[in-house]
């Protein structure tokens, strides 16, 4: 379930409770947020940070789910691929704590 809240791409009401809860939960564990951030290559992490930045911001999820995606588009193929591969990993850690 957690790792639909991750990769899905359509924001229903259910996954949209779901991505703020989770944005809450980073909010308040920002340092363990940051040590996976740390993890990824030295080019992955400022737009690693600048999604996490945007999605635990207070704006609203569409607006959100569509800063994200134009970030990650102007990434090179290498770094978007990157930070995706530890998008999927997180989804599985945080799913195996559910």
């Amino acid at each position: 379930m957690l790792i639909s809240v991750l990769t899905e791409p359509i924001m229903s009401a259910e996954l949209i409770e779901k991505l703020t809860k989770l944005a809450e939960y980073i909010k308040a564990h920002p340092d363990e947020a940051r040590a996976g951030v740390a993890k990824l290559s030295p080019d992955a992490q400022k737009p690693a940070g600048d999604i996490i930045k945007i999605f635990v911001s207070d704006k609203d999820p569409k607006t959100k789910h569509e800063e994200i995606q134009a970030l990650k588009a102007s990434l090179p193929a290498n770094i978007a691929a990157e930070i995706e591969e530890h998008k999927q990993e997180l989804a599985k850690k945080l799913a195996a704590r559910a």
